[in-house]
């Protein structure tokens, strides 16, 4: 975990430094452009300013992009468990379905037995039902 701490700023630290050297560079060629009478402010502020603001825009969306990510695999992680969870209820469940229709086949059940089994099983595919409308 602190290793992947160490990476994320360093490569924070990465970024920074790159936007920090790009946008100076521009500023440096602004000014080489200006002090020479290359062209007018307007011309080179509407050339490089997008630059300019594409890099740090670039900059500062990387964060966003990165929580998303962790969002959406923590998302992704949660919902493979809650699936896991509910398809074992619901293999349990089968289970003892078809135990009970093979005991039902190979023994005759009294009504009473019969009726609590097959209420047993209602009971738990309902549980499975309510586990896949409950909200993540």
């Amino acid at each position: 975990m602190a290793v992947n701490l160490e990476l994320q700023m360093r490569q924070e630290q990465n970024r920074f430094w790159i936007a920090a050297l790009l946008i100076g560079g521009f500023l440096i060629l602004i000014a080489i452009s200006l002090l020479m009478k290359y062209s007018t402010p307007e011309v080179l502020s509407g050339i490089f300013g997008a630059w300019i603001l594409a890099i740090v825009g670039f900059y500062f969306q990387q964060q966003n992009v990165d929580n998303a990510n962790k969002r959406a695999k923590d998302t992704v992680d949660q919902t493979t468990l809650r699936l896991n969870e509910i398809r074992t209820k619901v293999t349990r469940a089968s289970d003892q379905i078809r135990a009970a229709n093979m005991s039902r086949m190979t023994k005759s059940l009294n009504d009473a037995e019969l009726t609590s089994r097959m209420d047993d099983i209602q009971r738990q595919m309902s549980e499975v039902l309510d586990d896949v409308n409950r909200p993540l």
